[in-house]
């Protein structure tokens, strides 16, 4: 990975907190592969960016798109790996910028919209308490904020490598989703692994799916 540098968006757990171990993963292999540099992105909400702030896909836009901004800034080539949560927040972001230095984008295990109303409108108040499990604190508004993953997906044309991924065992985004997903944007790479939504142990797809393009189809 000579002079490319890393960007990984985190999902609804806090990825330096309770998803810590999903990470730590993604870090080892990340160094692995010799980027230059690794940066885990959290969002508004998760206790780990601050005490008061709560997550919804506005509060965390500006966030991410700064963050994209500075990666362009730096004009030094890199990946991106978005899981759950981040998915939809880079799909939105990358509406408000030009990305001239992204390479590859991986996107992990995108829950689509009815998903989303089943836990955060008919499940709102469990899911917020379950949130802080996860050390997350979950914005009411939640859902009235969120823009359905396959809104963004209608027309969406990428000039860098593109993927979603999910794993065949994820409760949030389905093997079957993932043909929904191509039912509506058939010019993205998808691919499904024998895992769930978070993977802590070492899987070889789950890693050339997130960090390699040369393989073929998994």
């Amino acid at each position: 990975m000579k002079n490319k540098k890393l960007i990984i968006f985190a999902g609804g757990g806090d990825p330096y907190l309770a998803y810590k171990d999903v990470y730590d993963l993604l870090l080892e292999v990340a160094n692995s592969r010799r980027y230059i540099s690794v940066k885990i992105i959290n969002w508004p909400g998760h206790f780990s960016f601050d005490t008061t702030s709560e997550m919804s896909l506005m509060n965390a836009l500006p966030h991410a798109i700064n963050i994209l901004e500075d990666f362009e800034k730096g004009k030094v080539a890199y990946d991106l790996i978005g899981r759950s949560f981040g998915c939809s927040v880079f799909m939105k972001a990358s509406e408000h910028l030009t990305l001239n230095y992204i390479r590859n984008v991986v996107l992990w295990g995108p829950p689509p919209y009815y998903i989303l109303y089943k836990l955060f409108h008919l499940e709102l108040d469990q899911n917020i308490e379950n949130g802080y499990k996860k050390n997350v604190r979950i914005s009411r508004n939640f859902l009235t904020e969120t823009v359905p993953f396959e809104t963004l997906l209608v027309n969406y044309q990428s000039p860098f490598a593109f993927r979603i991924a999910t794993g065949k065992f994820d409760e949030y985004c389905k093997p079957f989703h993932l043909s929904y997903y191509r039912s509506i944007n058939p010019n993205i790479d998808y691919r499904i692994v024998p895992t769930g939504h978070e993977v802590v142990e070492f899987n070889q797809k789950y890693i050339n799916t997130l960090f390699d393009f040369k393989n073929e189809l998994l």
